[in-house]
């Protein structure tokens, strides 16, 4: 398929007809200097629209196209300002207009829903040299990107509590969970959770220095969830799930642990006890050489 319109061709077959209508829709609104849209911008340039769209009983085709595109930005504004609320409070509304337009300049929408326009921001933001607090908005827009996609992410096995107890106690170093699906485990340089909350409860908003933090979203009976963390509950948490057995996952947590070691022990029973009753985990995971225990208790291999 050719990338752009060929002007010796009468007819434009379905694909050009849709790079076309794409790059009319988003032309007026972008430059199209920046390369993941020059293409596009370009290749609504080699039709007018009245050799493509006809003219409806009071419009003519240029503007039947001018409405789709005079709402391009304004949808897309929308949809990071639903999906970014804090973001959205702590830049102000004309900000955001004009991060948006500069920002699907740099990530057009490639997908056929608007719940994926801003799987990039965060990553806009981080890298954006000339926005300040940029660094921060970057972490809050990865907690609320997080809580977006834990929203839509498909459903996983839950966990029973009664699986775990069937494994013998000598085996638990070599246990490895698996989260489900909608669970995310996230660190942040910066409080993001805290701004984040506070715009929930519709406080206002304060300036945070930069100080380490961790959260962890999940989603449970259709309701989306958050939760701080201490240091030592994400390391355990993102121990499991990078792949880590007990026993490796155990070790990340005492290279952190700030207090008594006998004191850990019982962290680590009240701890898992939460996130097994919260249904974080979709399977634990045993060495192939012992036998399956349970619906959701597999071997590796």
């Amino acid at each position: 398929m050719p990338s752009v319109l060929d002007r010796t061709e009468g007819d434009i077959g379905l694909g050009q007809l849709q790079r076309w209508f794409h790059g009319r829709v988003i032309g007026p609104s972008l430059s199209g200097e920046a390369q993941a849209t020059a293409g596009l911008v370009a290749a609504a340039t080699l039709r007018e629209p009245d050799e493509v769209v006809r003219p409806s009983a009071g419009l003519t085709p240029e503007r039947r196209m001018a409405i789709y595109a005079d709402m391009y930005l304004i949808r897309i504004f929308e949809a990071l300002a639903e999906d970014y609320p804090t973001v959205r409070a702590m830049v102000g509304d004309e900000q955001l207009k004009m991060l948006a337009r500069a920002y699907v300049t740099r990530f057009p929408s490639r997908s056929y829903t608007l719940a994926h326009t801003g799987n990039d921001l965060p990553e806009y933001l981080a890298a954006a040299e000339d926005l300040e607090d940029g660094p921060l908005l970057a972490d809050v827009a990865r907690l609320e990107r997080a809580v977006n996609r834990s929203f839509h992410a498909a459903s996983s096995e839950v966990l029973a509590p009664s699986v775990v107890g069937q494994v013998p106690v000598e085996r638990w170093p070599e246990l490895r969970f698996r989260l489900g699906a909608a669970v995310e485990v996230l660190a942040f340089d910066h409080p993001a959770n805290d701004l984040v909350s506070a715009v929930h409860r519709g406080e206002p908003l304060t300036r945070l220095s930069p100080q380490p933090s961790w959260t962890v979203v999940w989603r449970k009976d259709f309701v989306v969830w958050r939760q701080a963390l201490s240091e030592p509950r994400y390391a355990l948490l993102a121990a499991l799930r990078d792949g880590a057995t007990m026993a490796a996952a155990v070790d990340a947590t005492q290279a952190v642990w700030p207090g008594p070691e006998q004191e850990l022990e019982q962290e680590l029973f009240e701890w898992f006890a939460d996130w097994l009753q919260e249904g974080l985990f979709a399977a634990v995971v045993l060495p192939p050489d012992r036998a399956q225990i349970g619906a959701t208790l597999r071997p590796l291999g």
